[in-house]
Order: structure tokens, then sequence, then C-alpha cells
């Protein structure tokens, strides 16, 4: 049976019985956001100052509206709060996003569009025109929340239904439907639906979102070539589009052109502003292409943003220890090892990464019997944090093994890695790559 779409009307108070959160720092600001959302009769709206609580929040709650100002503290500002909504999916897919944008620079406007927002309002504005701009855009979700529905609960063909039986007209709404069903049977490798439901909405106009969506489907078909091909036009012609940069990186980097996925992923920042998955991603790429310069200055960028709040992740230390220590600078590598420790004691990889730097420099000084001796506390160390210890930490451990000839512990946590489901294509490259290097046997340090 298809899925009912409400028909076309504007509800004056599309929030009757729902609840909202408003996210603002500023107090008069805060008070307009929070009366304008009242004036379309939601039941319960919250409103918090700070990034932390909003996505404490939202981890604990579920909102059909989130309008997010200008938040600070914790590390967390505006873009970082609204990345980590999209990213942790911390708003249903029926749900509305919309940002306040305190600059009205293209570069500020495009950074937070990037985020898959419902809606974008301009400062300045009054009460009145942020309620209308409001009622707008809910009144919109609300027709689209059969399908979004439909969607988040996986049942693609109840969705592709909803779409159908979508007037003539409504284009817009049309598209969205279908975006969001091709992006969902995408992100689970159907491969061959996705490519039917996209020939499907093409029949009603053509969008930067369906060339990229056709670019990855043509890379889970193994047309890596043509999916290049796709992306670098799609860049070229619509350079406002920035996932689109974030795509052809992936496949750059997986290819081994890191370098080239590098300057894609800077031109994507120098349009948008800041986004910590493209810095880390950056950094990565950076190391991986022997651009350590570059690499260390990007994963500082990340430390610095991610200091001290949840926003942390060992793999942040991780990667900048081995860039550290593969730039010869232990005595910082070691200082970023203990504070991974302090702050985040509970995490596997806390156990490893201090072993790891003091092999390090046991391979840089050339000594056979401490690379020996440093080698054996590494391992052991690898086994007593257990099987949580991220495919980052295991990596470099894997790299220490076959500096050392120790072929067999190489095979065994190259096994790990492939058994923990956590890494992508391109970090088992990096595991074949140095299997490979193993197979060579290359000379120990100081041998």
């Amino acid at each position: 049976m298809s899925t009912p779409i409400p028909p076309v009307h504007v509800h004056r108070e599309p929030l009757a019985g729902r609840r909202a959160l408003v996210a603002e720092s500023v107090a008069r600001t805060r008070t307009t956001l929070r009366d304008a959302v009242a004036g379309l009769g939601a039941e319960e709206i919250v409103c918090f100052e700070r990034g932390s609580d909003v996505l404490e929040e939202l981890r604990c709650q579920t909102y059909d509206l989130v309008v997010c100002g200008q938040v600070y503290g914790d590390g967390l500002d505006s873009a970082m709060v609204l990345e980590r909504i999209r990213e942790h999916r911390l708003l249903p897919m029926w749900g509305t996003l919309v940002a306040i944008a305190a600059e009205r620079t293209h570069r500020s406007v495009t950074g937070l569009a990037a985020h898959a927002l419902d809606a974008c309002i301009l400062k300045p504005f009054s009460t009145g025109q942020v309620r209308e701009r409001l009622l707008s855009v809910v009144n919109y979700k609300r027709r689209l929340e059969p399908i979004m529905t439909a969607v988040d609960n996986g049942d693609c063909e109840m969705a592709l239904a909803g779409c159908r039986i979508l007037e003539a007209r409504a284009t817009d709404l049309k598209a969205a439907g279908y975006r969001a069903i091709c992006e969902r049977l995408i992100n689970e490798r159907q491969a061959d639906r996705a490519e039917s439901v996209l020939e499907e909405a093409m029949g009603f106009g053509e969008a930067p979102w369906m060339a990229l969506a056709q670019a990855r489907i043509r890379l889970m078909q193994g047309q890596g070539a043509q999916a290049k091909q796709l992306l670098k036009k799609l860049v070229d012609e619509r350079p406002e589009f920035i996932a689109s940069y974030d795509a052809l990186a992936s496949i750059e980097a997986a290819s081994g052109e890191f370098l080239q996925a590098v300057r894609h992923l800077q031109e994507a920042n120098a349009r948008t502003g800041f986004s910590l998955r493209r810095l880390r991603r950056t950094g990565e790429y950076a190391a991986r292409g022997g651009e350590l310069l570059l690499a260390e200055r990007t994963l500082d960028r990340v430390m610095d943003k991610v200091y001290d709040s949840d926003l942390a992740e060992g793999s942040d230390y991780v990667n900048l220890v081995e860039v550290l220590a593969a730039r010869g600078k232990l005595k910082r590598a070691e200082q970023v090892a203990n504070e991974l420790r302090r702050a985040h004691s509970e995490h596997p990889d806390s156990l490893v990464v201090g072993p790891l730097v003091a092999y390090r420099r046991a391979f840089k000084e050339g000594d056979p019997r401490e690379c020996a001796s440093t080698l054996a506390a590494l391992l052991e160390a690898l086994q007593t944090a257990g099987s949580e210890v991220s495919v980052e930490v295991r990596i470099q451990v894997l790299e220490a093994c076959v500096e050392q000839q120790a072929r067999e512990e190489a095979l065994e946590i190259a096994r790990g890695i492939a058994l923990t489901g956590h890494a992508d294509r391109l970090k088992l490259r990096r595991v074949r790559e140095l299997l490979d290097r193993g197979g060579r046997a290359e000379p120990a340090a100081g041998q």
C-alpha cells in the first residue's frame, strides 16, 4: 500500500504536539529564535548555549526541529555542531535542520550549506521574519515526512511509492525524496537498485547530487575511471557543490594519488571553511603522500580543535605521533602519546602509543638489540590492549614488524585488521603495501 502524502496545505502551527531545540549563545538572539519557534505551535522548546550540551541532548532525545545559531564552548563552534549532527545522525531524516548565518559571505553560507541543511537564515532578522521562514521550511519537510520516515526505517520501496504519488508539479519534493532513497541504497552498497532509482529521478530534471550519486554507483560497479571523470566534470562545472571534492579526493587517495587528493580537499576548505572530517583526511593523505610538514601542521590544527572535547578520537593522537616520529620529532611524539594517556586513559590506543614511540626512537638510533626489545614490548602492549585498538595503531605496529622482519607477527596483525571490519579501502591498501614490502625482506635497523 502506498504511503499517504499530506495534501498541499500550509499549517500555521506545523509543530503542534512536537519538540524543538534552539542552540544560540547570544541571549537576545536566543530569545528571538525561541519566540519564532513558539509561533509554530511547538509543544516543547529547549534552548542551549553550548555545543556540547546540544549534542548530548540530541543523543538522548528526538527532536522535530533544530535551529542552530552561534554556539561556543568545549571547542565546539556552530559548524562543528552541524557536522556532528549529520555525521552521527542525531536528527532523523524527517526532522528539520536550520542554521543561522552570522555572515552573509559566500564562503560562510556555502560552508553551512555543506552540512545538508533544510534552510539557512541570514542575519539580521526579526522574530516575524524568522517565523515565516521556519513556517515555510517546516511545512515543506512535513510533506516529505512519510517518505523520509520510510527511508529512515530502511523501507525504500515504501519511500519510492511515496515519491511516485506526489503531484507532478512537486518536482522539488520528488527530487528530495529520490535523493534520500538513492543515498540510502548507495550506503547499503545496492548499486543496481540505486541506479534504477536514479534513472527514475533524472526524469524530473538534473541536479549536482545526481552526478555525484552516479559517480558513487560507478565506483561500486568497479568503474573507477568513469567515476573519477564524472566527479572532475562536476567539480569544474559546479564548484560550489562541495561534496564532489570529498568524493573525488577519496577516489584519488584509493588509487595512490594522495597529493591530488590533498589539493581537492584544500580547495573544498577554501570554499567552505573548517570541516573536522575533511581536515583529518587532509592530514592523513598528506602523510601518505610524503608531505610530512603539511601533515604535521594539519594534524596540529585538528588537535587544537578537539583538545579536551568529546570530539577527540584516539586516531587524532595516533596519526600525529606517526607523523612526528617520521619527521624525527620523537620528544614531541612522546608528549602527544602522554597526552593521549592523560586525556583518554580508557582508550585502548593509549596503552600502545607509548611503546610505539619507544620503538621509533630505537629504530632511529639504529640499535638492533634495542629495536628487538622495544618491538617485543610493543607487541605485548598491543595484545594487552585487546581487540578495540584502532586500525591506525595496528597499522603502525604492523609497519614495525615489517621493518624488523617479524613476518609471522605481521601476518597475524594484518589478519586482525581485516577482521575488525573498520578498515576502509585505503587502509587495506596500506596493509597490502606493507606486507609486500615485508616480502622483499628489507634489512632491519642496524643490520
